[in-house]
């Protein structure tokens, strides 16, 4: 429901206030919600007495004050700079937090300063044409741990290529030197290529996708290995999948590389995978442990507070800091949702009923 007497949530001296001039929907927004009034499963719970929580987690805006810690730790900061960034919405243990607003309270070191082009245009829907939000930071987080475990190995498979958050994993992986292999819809080929992916896989036929990429790999010639997945559908599909293409990597390359292999889902590991698979290493990366925070979801959704991860994503914005100054990373497409907050509810619908395919919703306010 949309609200309009709501009060902005006192700032901490580490945050800033931001007037909102906008932002994009994330899986995120409906996932959590839907997380907490099921208990984690798909029966319904009794949400009386429960606490309504903010939405939205993506935004951009301009900052309109800065607290005293935040003007220490990001001095590049300024009153009147245009920023995009990002905050745990839909958080039960901070229900007053959520971008879906007039007014954002942020912390310092999770905002993007946005270049000259932003400030000239606006109407821009992500105001340089690249929103780093969420998806971005967790294509970067899931990149950078996976970099960890590459070594020498240049091949990484991508699955949900085509999303947003996949088109800038393929990116980044790209600009950190690896070749990324993209597993999508044929009817988003052209774009993952565009990105940078190497080669890219039809996902609708899992014995197929998995012999392709096996005759892809065995045809190269150049001795390269794939030992690394990045999962970012994160169902029992798309794991399972995954899983197969490492296992038919190590084969077609004939090397003792598989014993190394790890696969990074972005979400819950399906049931038994890892006993099915034992020679790969399945990690589970979940976005919101990067606001460092307990995240208080039930079950096996629940994650301690983590200020390493939250460390980790604050070095994430710096290196999207540099790469957006450079404007070396291309925006994943958009679309503009019409109505306001109205027409974000209408969006975080179409976004569960898996309504959305190789674009992104973004919303503007005045």
């Amino acid at each position: 429901s949309i609200s309009t007497h709501l009060h902005l949530p006192p700032p901490s001296p580490d945050e800033i206030i931001v007037r909102s001039l906008g932002g994009a929907l994330n899986p995120h927004d409906w996932k959590f919600p839907h997380l907490l009034l099921h208990d984690g499963d798909d029966r319904p719970s009794n949400p009386g007495g429960r606490t309504p929580v903010r939405l939205g987690c993506d935004f951009h805006g301009v900052i309109l004050a800065l607290g005293p810690a935040a003007r220490t730790r990001r001095p590049d900061l300024r009153v009147g700079d245009r920023v995009c960034g990002v905050v745990f919405g839909a958080n039960p243990g901070s229900p007053a937090t959520g971008a879906f607003a007039d007014y954002v309270v942020a912390k310092a070191e999770l905002v993007v300063v946005l270049g000259p082009a932003a400030a000239r245009a606006p109407s821009s829907p992500s105001g340089v044409d690249c929103l780093p939000g969420t998806e971005e930071v967790v294509a970067w987080s899931g990149a950078a741990f996976l970099t960890l475990s590459l070594a020498l190995r240049p091949y990484v498979l991508v699955y949900g290529a085509s999303t947003a958050t996949g088109t800038i994993a393929v990116q980044l992986l790209r600009l950190s030197g690896y070749l990324p292999l993209a597993i999508c819809s044929p009817s988003h080929f052209d774009l993952v290529r565009s990105r940078g992916a190497e080669a890219a896989f039809d996902y609708h036929a899992p014995t197929s996708c998995v012999e392709a990429v096996r005759r892809y790999l065995s045809g190269r010639g150049d001795g390269g290995v794939l030992s690394c997945a990045l999962d970012i559908i994160a169902d029992d599909r798309s794991q399972r999948i995954c899983a197969e293409v490492l296992g038919a990597a190590a084969t077609a390359t004939a090397t003792a590389a598989a014993a190394a292999a790890v696969c990074v889902v972005l979400g819950k590991l399906s049931s038994g995978i890892a006993a099915r698979h034992p020679a790969i290493r399945f990690e589970s990366l979940v976005a919101a442990t990067g606001f460092g925070v307990e995240v208080r979801l039930p079950g096996e959704y629940y994650r301690a507070a983590d200020p390493a991860a939250r460390a980790h994503v604050g070095n994430c914005f710096e290196e999207i800091q540099a790469v957006v100054r450079r404007g070396a990373v291309l925006p994943h497409p958009h679309e503009v949702l019409e109505g306001g907050y109205v027409g974000v509810l209408r969006g975080l619908d179409r976004l569960r009923r898996g309504q959305v395919r190789g674009r992104k919703l973004v919303y503007l306010r005045g």
